[in-house]
């Protein structure tokens, strides 16, 4: 049934061009416009990942190190929803983009060449305001979606659908690919509990989402007003939900383990700024 609504939804979206790569090496040997690197929890500190997102960040930072044209890296997500957010030392919170770059900066890539999203908080808005906050203003266009092996399969789902999605830019402007990293630092139970809903979450993809919203401004009305995390009516009901009813495993694998709103002490980034002249 999968693989018919897999087919159906490419039958009806105008498609990119897309390929899941088979190892690191392969990668090595495309020329991208930009690395994308998802998030996947809270982070444990302002300069530190979740050992899973953290080899999405090792890796991105490799290729960029290994290109001749250097490309750029976008690390994405304004935080999870799942658990409670790290928080800096003046009590704002630290945005999940921002931790990915951080790791990234201090692995040696240029930070010049390093840009974050942190509008999104799942999958569908990585996808969504990359495309249109990021790569289509900027004319990225050869892009390299990185993210773990047990998210690979929805990733590819929905950025297929969004980025295939009609909008601003002709049908297939956009060249995906896809290298999955191993899932580091998370037990056989974590995998286990995100791959069930994973799995679920990419058959709705398939067979409704992606049939359903053929356009990018489609794909903005469901997330403005059908989307929990980014509609006005979602945000304001969740505001007096009561948290929990999720397995340990679950939320260990957001993060839950170490993460409370608390504030955090702040290790120097290897990246120098321009102080910022007064508007």
């Amino acid at each position: 049934a999968l693989r018919r609504a897999t087919l159906m939804a490419a039958l009806v979206l105008h498609t990119t061009s897309a390929t899941i790569l088979s190892s690191f090496d392969e990668a090595k040997l495309l020329r991208v416009d930009a690395i994308l690197v998802l998030g996947g929890g809270a982070p444990p500190a302002p300069d530190a990942q979740l050992p899973f997102v953290a080899a999405r960040c090792k890796a991105a930072a490799a290729l960029w190190k290994a290109a001749a044209k250097k490309p750029k890296i976008l690390t994405l997500s304004a935080g999870t929803a799942h658990v409670p957010q790290l928080l800096d030392a003046r009590g704002s919170v630290v945005f999940e983009a921002t931790a990915s770059a951080a790791v990234i900066i201090n692995e040696g890539v240029d930070a010049a060449d390093v840009f974050v999203e942190t509008t999104s908080f799942d999958t569908i808005g990585n996808a969504f305001y990359s495309r249109n906050d990021h790569c289509s203003l900027a004319g990225w266009r050869r892009l390299l979606v990185i993210t773990s092996e047990f998210h690979l399969a929805r990733t590819k789902a929905i950025f297929d659908w969004v980025y295939g999605a009609a909008g601003a830019e002709p049908s297939g402007a956009y060249e995906l690919s896809y290298l999955g990293t191993a899932d580091t630092g998370l037990t056989p139970a974590e995998v286990s509990a995100r791959k069930a809903r994973e799995d679920a979450s990419t058959r709705n993809v398939v067979s409704s989402l992606a049939p359903g919203h053929q356009k990018l401004s489609s794909v903005r009305e469901f997330l403005t007003t059908r989307h929990d995390l980014y509609s006005a009516k979602g945000l304001v009901a969740r505001t007096a939900r009561r948290a929990g009813g999720e397995t340990a495993a679950w939320a260990a694998s957001y993060g839950g383990g170490h993460t409370a709103p608390r504030p955090a002490a702040v290790s120097p980034v290897k990246a120098t700024a321009t102080p910022a002249k007064p508007a």
